[in-house]
């Protein structure tokens, strides 16, 4: 059952990874094992690592603390492996068992870098006695992401060292060498990079081809600095080549290549590349923003993680690459309740179409708008409030409008509208996925080419859903509902 403070509408999303109480931002030491999904992230203060695990990405059984502060510090964010071969030497004989390297964080002596090995599956965690194992002249030394090299027979780390990504490689777990740098381009404010990932895609567009996406985190201390108004507090991505020492980027940059367009949307890593037939790569993040994260009205918990995201590579001119994302296909599993409409047009002087109501759950749409058109998806909605999903045809854009949500006023910079590049395809069609959660809105824009990810507190009341159009008219080829039989979340244990 969900739980919810007296006072508080009840903003748990259905759908999405939330801890039981308490605090919750980065998601850290993904890996699956014998079926299952875990996930481990950063919870409570002073800062451990929380542990759920699942055999569908959407129904999580909460598990003990994985990672508690000791005397090195506070346990941030980091990975785990799984080191089959005890090549860690921190398992009896030759069993292997899970390893996690995170960051110890010490206010006095700054950020190093600690092991722990797990022997039954992440259930029990024994920190590694000559803890911590990196030391690095300066004091910001954090995130560590590791990775097996099959192919040279030894473990990758990259981590974030202030203004650059630094690569090592090691043969234990325990000794690093440092084999290359990387440096993200900057952005106006930017005090640092935070939570990097490197992993392989294959090209769909291109049969064989496999290329390396280096993802990144970044933010501004100040969080709201020009420009663009809202602060840093976003990620990016780079496609290029990885040489088993360090990355160079074909892609990205001189273009800026964001990874979400909301937002809310943070921190995001991958569990390890699938085996077997659905060979998937997937993706999940931090669902908020660190300008007002401390301030969300929420009680007894405090942050959610983005759905669970499929991510797909294509070549859209030679030699350059970009990122789809979609819901993980999971999803459509959790909202077996579908309405479909048969509604061909659309125009202003119609006013709004309601739909339904719906406080978790998706809308698929498949769209032709006329020239000149603007047309907006009401989520959210009551007499007086809405959260808009928003096309506008002559500007090619894609937006998220909280603006006039009736969230509470907990923070000035909350309200805001947030909008993407995304022209219509070769036919003229607009394709877009819009999943609702209660409290979260996150928008699939295109083929995947634009996510955009956002929060929201809606009042009690507001749980309309309907379409408008503001200009123009639009052709409507498919508009479905899926969802809301809204299930309870699974007790916590």
């Amino acid at each position: 059952m969900t739980t919810q403070a007296i006072g508080f509408p009840d903003w748990r999303p259905r759908l999405h990874f939330t801890a039981p109480a308490g605090w919750l931002n980065d998601p850290n030491g993904l890996i699956r094992e014998d079926g299952l999904w875990h996930l481990q992230y950063q919870y409570e203060w002073p800062r451990c690592w929380g542990h759920a695990a699942s055999r569908d990405l959407f129904h999580w059984e909460h598990l003990p603390v994985a990672l508690r502060p000791d005397e090195n510090g506070d346990c941030w964010s980091g990975g785990t492996v799984h080191d089959a071969l005890n090549t860690s030497g921190l398992f009896a004989g030759t069993a292997g068992g899970w390893v996690s390297v995170y960051t110890s964080q010490d206010p006095a002596a700054g950020q190093r870098i600690s092991l722990a090995g797990s022997a039954d599956g992440g259930r029990t965690w024994r920190t590694f006695p000559g803890n911590p194992i990196l030391r690095r002249p300066q004091r910001d030394c954090r995130d560590p992401k590791v990775w097996r090299d099959a192919e040279r027979a030894r473990w990758v780390m990259v981590l974030t060292e202030g203004g650059h990504l630094t690569f090592f490689v090691s043969s234990n777990l325990r000794d690093w060498r440092e084999t290359g740098r990387f440096w993200p381009r900057s952005e106006p404010g930017v005090d640092g990079f935070e939570c990097p990932d490197l992993f392989q895609l294959p090209v769909e567009n291109r049969p064989g081809t496999v290329k390396w996406v280096l993802s990144v985190s970044y933010l501004s201390g100040a969080n709201f600095a020009e420009p663009p108004g809202f602060g840093a507090c976003a990620q990016r991505y780079y496609v290029g080549e990885f040489d088993g020492e360090t990355f160079v980027a074909d892609t990205g940059v001189e273009t800026r290549l964001p990874l979400g367009h909301g937002p809310d949307e943070y921190a995001a890593i991958v569990w390890p590349r699938e085996t077997g037939g659905a060979r998937r790569t997937l993706m999940i993040g931090w669902m908020n923003h660190w300008g007002y994260a401390k301030q969300i009205p929420t009680q007894p918990w405090q942050g959610c993680l983005t759905l669970p995201r499929e991510l797909r590579l294509r070549e859209v001119a030679p030699g350059d690459w970009r990122m789809r994302q979609a819901p993980a296909r999971e999803l459509w599993a959790q909202l077996p309740a579908r309405t479909e409409f048969s509604r061909s047009t659309l125009a202003k002087e119609d006013g709004v179409w309601l739909m339904g109501h719906l406080r978790s759950g998706a809308l698929r749409a498949s769209l032709r708008p006329g020239e000149n058109s603007v047309v907006e998806f009401e989520v959210f909605a009551s007499d007086r409030y809405r959260t808009v999903v928003g096309y506008d045809t002559a500007r090619g854009t894609l937006c998220l409008d909280r603006r006039n949500s009736g969230s509470p006023e907990f923070h000035p910079n909350f309200p805001g509208r947030f909008e993407a590049k995304l022209p219509l395809d070769a036919t003229g069609r607009l394709e877009l996925i819009i999943v609702i959660d209660r409290s979260t809105v996150e928008i699939f824009g295109g083929e995947g080419e634009v996510y955009l990810s956002g929060l929201t507190f809606p009042g009690p009341e507001a749980d309309g859903i309907g379409l408008r159009v503001t200009a123009g008219r639009i052709g409507l080829e498919r508009i479905e509902l899926l969802g809301g039989g809204e299930r309870e979340t699974r007790p916590t244990g």
